[in-house]
């Protein structure tokens, strides 16, 4: 103690606990005497000098019954939760329930089993007593009961969902089965090569951006697609931006989510389409991929002093040339879904590498790829020139556009007679060519173009058979199949869907109706493929489905509503309908002023058909991917 805290007398402060009670309760510094005497304030004052009795509140200790008896109680709110829950739950999604509470007992009862090991040296009956009583628990939970119809839906909680457990990367045995279906899917939109004996851990390691992509495209669970979703994002932003990564990995992953859009929305999703194309864009760009590699360096060597001669052109593999004509193709597709990106300019190293491709070493893979860009490079004309039609205000053109169709025609049917025999029945490529071919034949049909009257009823037919065509192959996909489309099917099927409209309203009259309705009837079109999207959401269920819904079923949804809007039109159109005669004349106007144009509200959400990114709008699910 210093010598400033002793008092000349001998006498000391009262340590914390030491004061007296007068001190105490006066909030007075407590001075006490050397001899044991009164304190110096008593002493003053005259006052008892008594010390202050203390007494510590002592915490009991907790034993390892009553954290049993918590776990316990925690898990008869997993019990109630399930009591409350409406219905008989699917088989599928009570496994799930059971495996997850399954889970957690094991992860309670370890706990228990660790706490006797640290607290009780021997464990007593009354512990495997409680043992016992959580496996009874655990039955109790996961056994299926029939609950009242007064039950309120609202209650229902999945517990995949309620424990977030999906917040996760794949296991290595889920990596492995998410790999594999994005194998069967690939052929749609062949970009890359994977070899047969790559498994998802060897890919990881490889093209971790590319893996990352496919088990978020892949995931069958949407709480872990969002995750999945939200980790792309901040990996590309990290890699592209942060460290300037400029690699083919990177341009790999973002042509998967590109190409198969569809699959990367959902609740929470942001736009992404014109962002991750524009960002696959930048890279191949300043990679060079665009040119040929000995001219990669043409353009910073304007200002610069050094000898050409010294600089070797690496060689081109055949991934960069995949990837680059795939970005092109989707840049095509982009442009004509949302109208908010531009196509990649075409160039002859693309032509090199297109050709090398149809003799590559995948011969199946490569031939396809080489067929779908041929095939969009002719469709890539037909949809400007058939917006050059749509754009109010145009200038008169020096050639109308519908004198362009012949070409187009003649190479769209040099290369159906060149197809490989095996791909004549290849639903891809079927879907393309007969998309593509409607585009053409539908060029100045909607405009105020002078077109000869013969001409263009020929062309309306041709339309109308190639949109038959089109859903004949549609609708013979495997019902499998479906949910692993590629993004340019549905946005051709969204295109045949608006010209069979168009056609089937058209005021023409030379037009016959009854052969629309006899070749192919848009409300019989459009029952179907709401059947379809059903059956899809049976066959390709989400594991959480019950708390987020389904894609498909909110597509097949979506269809109803616009079943719903054009109906009434339809009849009206066909006679079948009576309307009062203002309807009638609004109807009329609208059909003869603006073909292809529909300004109309579907959920609350405008469509304008001018622009053939109105399937976003349609199909409810995809209404994020811009």
């Amino acid at each position: 103690m210093s010598p400033s805290t002793v008092s000349a007398g001998g006498s000391r402060p009262a340590g914390y606990g030491q004061s007296c009670t007068n001190c105490s309760r006066a909030k007075c510094k407590c001075i006490l005497a050397a001899a044991g005497d009164a304190c110096e304030r008593c002493s003053r004052l005259g006052k008892d000098c008594q010390p202050i009795v203390t007494a510590r509140k002592k915490v009991a200790k907790r034993t390892a019954a009553s954290r049993t008896a918590q776990l316990e109680e925690k898990l008869d709110d997993l019990v109630s939760i399930l009591k409350n829950s409406q219905g008989h739950p699917a088989q599928e999604q009570q496994q799930h329930q059971q495996q997850h509470l399954q889970d957690q007992i094991a992860q309670h009862r370890q706990h228990l089993d660790y706490s006797h090991m640290q607290h009780v040296p021997h464990v007593p009956q009354q512990t495997r007593s409680q043992t016992a009583a959580l496996d009874s628990l655990a039955q109790a939970a996961t056994t299926e009961r029939h609950n009242g119809a007064g039950m309120n839906r609202a209650n229902v909680i999945d517990p995949n969902m309620a424990s977030g457990h999906m917040q996760r990367d794949p296991t290595a045995e889920e990596a492995d089965v998410h790999l594999a279906k994005f194998r069967t899917w690939l052929p749609g939109l062949p970009f890359l090569h994977l070899p047969s004996d790559m498994s998802a851990k060897a890919l990881r390691m490889e093209r971790p951006f590319l893996w990352l992509s496919i088990m978020n495209l892949a995931s069958d669970s949407h709480s872990q697609q969002q995750f999945l979703r939200d980790k792309v994002r901040r990996e590309m932003s990290e890699r592209i931006i942060m460290n300037h990564e400029r690699n083919m990995d990177i341009v790999q992953g973002l042509i998967a989510n590109l190409g198969w859009a569809t699959l990367n929305t959902g609740p929470g999703a942001r736009p992404f389409v014109v962002l991750f194309s524009q960002l696959a864009t930048l890279v191949i760009y300043e990679q060079g991929m665009m040119r040929p590699p000995n001219q990669e360096h043409f353009s910073s060597v304007g200002f610069k002093a050094w000898n050409m001669s010294t600089l070797t052109p690496k060689a081109r593999t055949m991934d960069e040339r995949r990837a680059v004509l795939s970005l092109w193709f989707l840049t095509s597709i982009c442009n004509a879904l949302t109208a908010r990106t531009e196509t990649l300019p075409w160039t002859s190293h693309m032509d090199e590498s297109l050709s090398i491709l149809e003799r590559g070493d995948d011969q199946y893979l490569d031939a396809m790829l080489a067929t779908i860009i041929k095939i969009q490079r002719i469709c890539d004309e037909a949809h400007r020139l058939l917006m050059q039609d749509l754009l109010p205000n145009a200038p008169e053109k020096d050639i109308p556009t519908y004198l362009y169709k012949p070409s187009l025609l003649e190479r769209l049917n040099t290369i159906k007679a060149n197809l490989p025999p095996r791909f004549t029945n290849n639903y891809t490529i079927i879907t393309h060519l007969v998309s593509t071919e409607c585009q053409i034949h539908a060029i100045g049909l909607f405009s105020n173009q002078r077109i000869p009257e013969t001409q263009s009823v020929g062309s309306m037919y041709q339309c109308l058979v190639c949109i038959r065509a089109f859903y004949d192959a549609f609708f013979s996909i495997p019902l499998g199949d479906i949910a692993g489309l590629p993004l340019h099917t549905y946005v051709a099927l969204s295109t045949m869907q608006v010209m069979l409209y168009r056609l089937t309203i058209s005021d023409n009259p030379n037009w016959d109706k009854e052969v629309v309705r006899q070749t192919a009837d848009v409300m019989d079109i459009v029952d179907r493929t709401i059947e379809l999207f059903e059956k899809v959401a049976s066959v390709y269920p989400m594991r959480d489905q019950q708390v987020q819904g389904n894609l498909f079923q909110k597509g097949a949804k979506q269809m109803r509503n616009l079943r719903a809007m054009w109906q009434p039109i339809v009849s009206k159109h066909f006679g079948t309908m009576p309307t009062p005669t203002s309807q009638h004349n609004s109807a009329s106007r609208a059909a003869t002023e603006q073909p292809m144009l529909l300004d109309t509200m579907v959920d609350g959400e405008p469509i304008d058909f001018n622009d053939m990114s109105w399937m976003a709008d349609i199909f409810g699910p995809w209404g994020d991917m811009q």
